[in-house]
Order: C-alpha cells, then structure tokens, then sequence
C-alpha cells in the first residue's frame, strides 16, 4: 500500500496511473491516432467527469435518458480499441486522502500540471474549457455552450428551439437524477467473464502481485459499486467540510506558487 492508503500505481513510461491499468492499454491510448470527429472529455478525478459525461449522452440523444450513468470508452484502461468499438466503460480513480505537501504522488499526477497544462489551450478552436463551478452556476448555459462546440446546428440548435428538449437534458444531468440512478444500480454485480478478462493486469507484473493489488483496491471501497462513488454530493465548497484551517493555509500558498503568473485565479474568484 502506498502512503495515502491507495495500491501501489504503475509507472509507465514516465505515467503514473493506478495499478490496474496495464501497460498494453496506457500505450495503445498514448499511440492513438484520433480522428476528426473524435470527441475527447479530459478532467483530473473527481471534478465533474461523470456529470459531464452524462450531458454529453443527453446532447447527442436530445434529452432521452438512458437508464443509467452517461459513459464513453475510458482509453487509457481499455485501451484504443475501445473506441474502434464504442465500448461503453468507465473506471473510478479514488482520490487519496489530501496531503498538501506531496499533491504529485498520486494516481495521474500533479492536479495543477493537469490544470496549467490545458489551460494553455482555452482559445484553441478545437478545445473548451469548462470548470465545475461555472457548471453548476449556469447548468443551462454550459449545455448549449457544450452542444454548440460539438456541432452547433446539429445539437444546440435543436435544444435552443424546442425547451421541452434542453429542460429534459438539464432534468436528467441534474444531481438528484443521477443520484437516484446510481442508488438504483447499488447492488455490485458479478462481473462477466469478458469484464474480467479486460481488468487483468498484463503490465510487467506476476500474476500473484497483480491480483493482490487488485484485491487492494476492491477491498478499499468493500460495499459500493462504481455508480454509488461516482455521485457524492454535487456541491460546491465541499472542502470546507474537510480542510482544518492549516490544510486551507497550505492549499492557499500552494495554489499560490502553482499559478503565479497567471490569471486563473480568476477562474474561482467567488470562491476563494
């Protein structure tokens, strides 16, 4: 076990990523040629990748739920043939007890390298840049803003002209929808003989140490399925619940030395 209480990561080819990502799938996703129309949602666990998975599902269905949690092919654990058959999977990466100092020493890294890194990219054309908070100030706006960076006749139009449509779409994003999907599907279920098959670790390691890291990991998280720890609270500020007021020095100073010279404390001025 690791210092945060988390099963040993893997390390490959300079990626930290948690144990249960093979080698073979973290280097057919970093070989992936992508294609014009692809679609990528790319966020640091837990800020919001679930919720937007599920408006991108109502986007391209128009309002019509599905029952259950919106998913498309999680690349680096699937790897890139997921996407050439449109396997619906997702993967939750547990987030390790906070600890200020060493925010680097965990399952895909350094938060604000994450951060920094895409922010560079905010007015590029083919990129949009998005935070949790702003989509739960204006949940109405970031859907037509999403729908029209997909494909503004073909999505956000139609919702722009027909309400019924954007209000099923914010109905069945909303927390309290989603949080009654994930109750309903609660109950673990046996995984299938190919689900198993797919979650075996084939990166460099014996088969003894891959199936006890795995056995880790469940055990972490005994008594909920992914659903259930996907949907927490859907809040804003949470921290404030969890941070000692040393904790929210520390996080200020490192925030701080992260972002100097930049302006993306702008971002979250109502928050902090």
């Amino acid at each position: 076990m690791s210092q945060f209480g988390m099963p040993p990561a893997n390390i490959i080819d300079g990626l930290r990523v948690p144990h249960i990502f093979t080698a073979e799938s973290v280097r057919s996703a970093i070989q992936y040629q992508p294609k014009s129309d692809d679609l990528f949602l790319v966020t640091y666990p837990k800020c919001g990748t679930t919720w937007a998975q599920q408006i991108l599902s109502l986007i391209f269905s128009q309002g019509i739920p599905e029952h259950s949690l919106g998913e498309g092919p999680f690349l680096e654990l699937k790897g890139a043939q997921a996407v050439e058959t449109i396997a619906a999977t997702w993967i939750h990466q547990n987030s390790p007890p906070l600890q200020i100092g060493s925010m680097g020493d965990i399952n895909f890294g350094d938060y604000f390298e994450h951060l920094l890194g895409w922010y560079e990219h905010r007015n590029d054309p083919n990129f949009l840049f998005l935070t949790y908070e702003e989509m739960k100030e204006n949940p109405d706006t970031t859907v037509l803003k999403m729908a029209s960076f997909i494909d503004n006749e073909k999505y956000a139009e139609p919702l722009r002209k027909d309400s019924e449509k954007l209000n099923s779409v914010l109905k069945y994003s909303s927390f309290q929808y989603m949080k009654e999907i994930a109750n309903e599907n609660s109950e673990d279920k046996p995984k299938s003989s190919e689900e198993q098959s797919s979650n075996s670790d084939h990166s460099e390691k014996t088969d003894a140490s891959s199936q006890m890291g795995e056995n880790e990991f469940k055990k972490g998280n005994a008594g909920k399925s992914i659903s259930a720890r996907l949907v927490r609270k859907g809040i804003v500020g949470d921290w404030r619940n969890h941070f000692s007021k040393e904790q929210s020095k520390r996080m200020d100073e490192k925030f701080t030395e992260k972002t100097k010279g930049t302006n993306i404390a702008d971002l979250w001025i109502k928050c902090m």
